[in-house]
């Protein structure tokens, strides 16, 4: 870190102040007259960053030697970026204080100017630094928490930050990765927002290399220029403001170093390069393909994850139509003939964005939002560049040539296997379909037949997925084993809506989930009695 240096030269604020001796033969000499010495050290021209106090009525210790002897050693061997507020204001009350003292504002004024320079404060500051220093001022609370049912794309720039600290456990079980959706949520982040989450990057993560590769372009792009813009329309405490201003330049400091050690290691090892240089970028460019392909399809469930989080189920009115829509779209360019294609077809970042969209449409059908939830686990509610670059770093056997293979860049390595049923579910061939009203009752023919099941189950190094409330990775299983069993039975009947009933008739095999009061929402619909070929799904057939 650097350390104070008296040489420094820039701009003081308006801390002009008569050094020499001609000054010095102003003041009564300090051994025979100290009450003339001390009377005449507060006399003259303050800085313009003095508050309109008298010197007299400024605090701190009233002899200027015994002031500039404390002020300098809370400065002597402590780097800048460690300087706090409350420790500047001080050495600037002393200026303050003793404006007609050349020996202080000698002693004194390098050490606030390189304060100022540190931390880019200028001109534009001076009212804040007065306002900060003026005894007995009534101080501006701002809020803690950001106010209920926000869209949060569509608030100001610290409004931002207040509703992502809201949000934080919301979708991931860690605060660094719930910033990181946060900030895929909106269009334009603030630079508030950005430099919370480079904050838990460079800090709280600072020995992760995968943090780093998800972070590194906002903690390099960090824009100060914006940020003090921001803060210029805010209504906040000067303090408040001063602080932020601080802060931001501590966590560039931080990323400096971050950014200087993971590239000093990448160009020793490989795999290190690979980490924070060729995955990022490979999974920004998918990213950008993705929403070159689906735009539409991607702004439709973006804003349908702001809408959910404004907490009024009525901006959700009439959205399953909507999604039957993309849907169609979707699953005709897939095509998607067995249950595992199906499955797979949501586990790549649009089909996920999808299945999303849907565990969030289906608010009033439990049984549909259940189905979607399941499929959309362990995917970002809103996906962006930051958690694809996330997904594509956990989905990746990465080797290194040094011992960065322990930074635990993976997660954790649980055994999920898929079930082979879920409870609340029908299935089988249709025997009646009877309109009632918007929507159609079916019934099951009574049905023999041997099932194939799986005996042994085993775990692949494939990905399916992640669970971020657990920070777990979820691999892929296949069957090793398989078996049959002898099954015999009429499936339970259900009431299908219109809107959902495509490919649905008599002699039709489907299955289903069911609500309790006999609902249900089609999840398969076949084109033999087998069921092994799909032809729809969802409402939805191709």
């Amino acid at each position: 870190m650097p350390r104070l240096k008296h040489s420094i030269a820039t701009i003081v604020l308006g801390c002009a102040v008569t050094v020499g001796a001609t000054a010095r033969a102003e003041l009564p000499d300090k051994n025979q007259d100290r009450e003339g010495w001390i009377k005449a050290s507060m006399a003259g021209k303050q800085a313009a960053f003095c508050p309109a106090v008298a010197p007299k009525d400024l605090g701190g210790g009233a002899d200027p030697d015994f002031v500039a002897n404390q002020v300098a050693k809370q400065w002597d061997g402590v780097p800048l970026a460690q300087v706090d507020l409350d420790t500047a204001l001080f050495l600037a009350n002393a200026l303050c204080k003793f404006p007609g003292n050349p020996d202080l504002q000698a002693k004194l004024t390098p050490l606030w100017k390189g304060f100022l320079a540190f931390y880019g404060l200028g001109a534009a500051d001076v009212a804040d630094l007065i306002a900060a220093q003026t005894p007995g001022r009534a101080r501006i609370e701002a809020p803690t928490r950001a106010p209920k049912d926000t869209r949060f794309a569509d608030v100001d720039a610290r409004t931002q930050a207040l509703v992502a600290k809201d949000l934080l456990v919301t979708s991931y079980g860690m605060d660094f990765m719930s910033y990181a959706e946060m900030l895929d949520t909106t269009a334009a982040p603030s630079e508030h927002l950005k430099l919370a989450f480079v904050e838990q990057c460079v800090d709280s993560y600072h020995g992760s290399i995968g943090r780093w590769a998800i972070c590194k372009a906002d903690a390099l792009g960090l824009d100060r220029a914006r940020f003090d813009q921001e803060l210029a329309v805010a209504t906040i405490d000067p303090r408040d403001r001063l602080n932020a201003k601080l802060r931001f330049v501590r966590v560039q400091q931080a990323v400096k170093a971050q950014a200087e050690k993971f590239a000093a290691e990448a160009a020793k090892d490989s795999g290190v390069a690979k980490v924070i240089d060729a995955l990022p970028a490979a999974a920004t460019a998918a990213f950008a393909d993705d929403q070159a392909k689906h735009g539409a399809l991607l702004a439709w469930t973006f804003k349908l994850v702001d809408d959910e989080r404004a907490h009024n189920k009525k901006l959700l009115d009439g959205c399953d139509a909507t999604l039957r829509t993309h849907l169609a779209t979707y699953l005709t360019a897939r095509a998607p003939r067995t249950q595992d294609d199906l499955r797979d077809a949501f586990k790549d970042p649009v089909g996920s964005q999808l299945a999303s969209a849907a565990a969030i449409c289906f608010v009033r059908n439990p049984a549909a939002q259940t189905f979607w939830g399941r499929y959309a686990l362990g995917f970002a509610r809103r996906w962006g560049v930051r958690t694809a670059i996330w997904h594509a770093l956990a989905s990746e056997k990465i080797e290194f040539d040094t011992n960065r293979g322990n930074d635990g860049v993976g997660l954790p390595k649980p055994v999920v296997l898929y079930a082979n049923g879920t409870s609340g579910s029908s299935s089988g061939t249709i025997a009646t379909m009877k309109e009632e009203g918007e929507a159609f009752a079916i019934t099951f023919k009574k049905e023999t037949w041997k099932e194939p099941v799986c005996k042994v189950w085993k775990e692949t190094n494939r990905v399916e997925a992640i669970n971020f409330d657990t920070g777990k990775l979820i691999y892929r299983s296949y069957c090793a084993k398989q078996g049959f069993e002898k099954r015999s039975s009429t499936a339970t009947p259900v009431t299908v809506a219109k809107a959902d009933a495509a490919g649905l008739k008599v002699g039709v095999s489907a299955a289903f989930v069911r609500n309790d009061d006999g609902t249900a929402y089609p999840i398969a619909v076949f084109a033999d009695k087998k069921r092994t070929k799909l032809v729809g799904a969802f409402g939805v057939t191709y």
